[in-house]
């Protein structure tokens, strides 16, 4: 029964080690550049921009009711402070600036629209 018991013990030990998180680094690109996914619910197209205060730099185009992800140039990530992340629509489509945002080489800005949310992870 000792022995039972025993096992018993090394196996629960054992299973929740396995459970147990750790923490992951995360993977750096060599060029020290970042990610953008921009979820677009609107009924429009969308050219996609990241802007800081001295510079915009055009990311690419979402079609309507699709998504994109994009790169986002080291050089940019690289000039630190904040950027917003620009929609302008196609025709008659709204134009939406994403809230101010910090990014870090490797990190992934999530936007969605019309709800104009972002969040970086």
């Amino acid at each position: 029964m000792r022995t039972i018991r025993t096992a018993l013990a090394v196996l629960l030990a054992v299973a929740l080690t396995g459970c147990a998180t750790t923490p992951t680094e995360r993977e750096i690109p060599a060029d020290g550049s970042a990610s953008a996914f921009v979820l677009n619910r609107s009924q429009s197209g969308i050219t996609v921009y990241i802007a800081s205060s001295a510079n915009r730099y055009r990311l690419g185009f979402v079609d309507a009711l699709s998504s994109g992800r994009f790169r986002i140039p080291g050089e940019m990530v690289a000039q630190g402070g904040s950027f917003n992340l620009v929609a302008e629509g196609r025709g008659a489509g709204p134009d939406y600036v994403s809230d101010p945002f910090v990014i870090r080489p490797g990190f992934i800005a999530n936007w969605q629209l019309p709800d104009n949310d972002v969040h970086v992870r």
